[in-house]
């Protein structure tokens, strides 16, 4: 407040005691002011304090909200970590009782399929069963052959195909042409044939162990699949192998045209009861595997030509397979030479080519698994056992027993032995085998 000069100041009455009271209000307004600095000061001084606690109280909760989430993880992990340890051995707990509960099921699988399959097999031998004859004969085969009478046993012959084919020819069937004959494995040389393609046998052997087809190329010959190349007319050391596994002597023979677009003839089995047709397996293959059974299909038919079906279970079928050309020449060939061989049974395996059947060899014994379904094994057995009485028979009524050769001409092809096991020493009498041929029954008798 401005100070009021003392010459005026004198001047005005009364002024004394205002000017007192104006310095009293000057101070009381100082102090005032004073005061309320004092507590703008403290105002701040609580204000910084109360920033610096909420501060601290945020600090503290985001600390406290951290460990929490800190600790929620940490619990979310654990339990995590706890289901999935829960849930994996709940998981091999359930795998190992699915195995458990899978072994036990396949177990009773096998237990079962066992327990039908001796079933099965002991009504074999409550009823005729083809595959109990069959085992049979193959010992009575083993017999024969373990003790060389092959001269008095048709079944001892029969895997001799050089000595079939003569058969075949006297009986006026045809048979594949025969380019050169080799007595040893040593012998074999077939660089001067003049043919495109032929087929490498054993006499001896079966399955197509000892059947090697080759074809002529530009530098000597191959095999069919092009696997072998052969520069002379000697056979590779692996050919030699597999044909050591059949029995010499050792031929070439006519490479067979297919009647189809096949690569090779079909392969036409007639399994045969001394003059009846039981069944005729055909089997095809395609592309160059030709000797690899594993990749032939199969179809099985009745002697009328109508499909049999599954008979024989597991086995690969063909099921567009027709009925082989030439249905009934090839079922008459092979009965005539069922009824020449002179034996129960035994299967006649054809060809049919472009020149009508052509005979490929007789087994007596077939191979790989001849398990047919329980009704198809007891009709085949049936009629094997029938085939064994009429046999018997027409050997009582002056059958020549053994096998008879026709009156048509025959090409011998074997070297001249003494030897009971060698063909050459085996009687070969011509005969009419029909002249006391006793037919089957028109209707095989039904299985109950």
């Amino acid at each position: 407040m401005p100070q009021i000069p003392k010459s005026v100041h004198d001047r005005i009455p009364g002024i004394g005691w205002r000017d007192r009271k104006l310095s009293f209000l000057e101070t009381s307004i100082n102090q005032l002011e004073r005061a309320q600095t004092a507590q703008t000061a403290e105002l701040r001084k609580l204000k910084t304090a109360l920033d610096q606690e909420r501060a601290r109280c945020a600090a503290a909760d985001a600390a406290h909200a951290a460990e929490l989430t800190q600790v929620k993880t940490t619990h979310d992990a654990q339990r995590a970590t706890t289901n999935a340890d829960h849930a994996a051995e709940r998981a091999e707990a359930e795998a190992a009782h699915a195995e458990q509960t899978e072994g036990l099921r396949s177990e009773i699988e096998n237990l079962r399929s066992k327990y039908e399959a001796a079933v099965a097999e002991h009504q074999r031998f409550t009823r005729p069963s083809f595959k109990a004859m069959l085992v049979n004969h193959l010992d009575a085969t083993d017999i024969a052959r373990a003790n060389n009478w092959h001269a008095a046993s048709a079944i001892a012959q029969v895997d001799h195909k050089l000595h079939s084919y003569a058969l075949a020819d006297s009986l006026g069937i045809s048979t594949p042409e025969i380019y050169r004959v080799w007595n040893s494995l040593e012998d074999i040389e077939f660089s001067d044939l003049s043919v495109d393609r032929f087929v490498l046998k054993a006499d001896g052997g079966h399955s197509g162990i000892a059947v090697i087809p080759l074809a002529r190329n530009s530098t000597g010959w191959q095999t069919l699949t092009g696997r072998e190349h052969l520069t002379d007319g000697r056979p590779s050391e692996r050919m030699l192998d597999r044909l050591r596994q059949g029995r010499g002597p050792y031929f070439a023979e006519e490479f067979l045209e297919s009647a189809s677009e096949a690569t090779i003839p079909e392969d036409i089995k007639v399994y045969t009861a001394y003059g009846q047709v039981l069944q005729v397996l055909v089997m095809r293959t395609e592309g160059v595997q030709v000797i690899n059974r594993k990749t032939f299909t199969r179809k099985y038919f009745g002697p009328d030509g109508e499909d049999l079906g599954p008979v024989l279970p597991g086995a690969n079928y063909g099921p567009d397979i027709p009925r082989p050309a030439g249905w009934d020449e090839l079922l008459a060939a092979a009965e005539s030479i069922s009824i020449a061989k002179g034996m129960p049974f035994v299967r006649v395996d054809l060809y049919a080519t472009s020149r009508g059947p052509v005979l490929g060899e007789l087994t007596s014994t077939p191979g790989g698994r001849q398990t047919y379904s329980l009704d198809h094994d007891a009709r085949l057995g049936a009629a094997w056992n029938d085939a064994e009485v009429r046999l018997q028979r027409d050997v009582a009524r002056g059958r020549p027993p053994g096998t008879l050769f026709g009156a048509a001409d025959y090409t011998w092809r074997y070297p001249q032995s003494e030897l009971e096991a060698h063909p050459s020493s085996w009687p070969r009498p011509i005969a009419e085998a029909r002249r006391w041929f006793t037919p089957p029954p028109q209707q095989p008798a039904t299985m109950d």
